[in-house]
């Protein structure tokens, strides 16, 4: 199995009256614009993901959905709460080998 990892695209500035939730920051005009440019890198690389996973805020959501559509595996993406931020990273390790091992070559 190989797995990429990719952070996601630089987000909206902190701001508690526009977001409460630091969740629900967006990605930045800056950060979409980037977060495209290296989707079309990814994309010339050939790469074909058998899954794309997520964490539920905004921001990741929103760079693995420009990403997904990139490489037009939008079907193939999926949102995990074990990504969120406040999560142990033990917790995605698991949900991999439990659920995705089947990908496995």
């Amino acid at each position: 199995m190989d797995l990429y990892i990719l952070r996601h695209g630089q987000a909206a500035e902190r701001d508690t009256d526009l977001y409460p939730n630091d969740s629900d920051r967006p990605l930045s005009k800056c950060g979409k614009s980037i977060t495209k440019e290296v989707a079309e890198m990814l994309k010339g690389l050939d790469l074909v993901f058998d899954i794309i996973l997520t964490s539920p805020f905004l921001r990741a959501l929103e760079t693995a959905e420009i990403v997904s559509k990139a490489l037009h595996n939008k079907k193939k993406l999926q949102i995990t709460p074990s990504l969120a931020a406040d999560q142990n990273p033990k917790k995605v390790i698991l949900e991999i080998q439990k659920n995705y091992s089947y990908y496995e070559k």
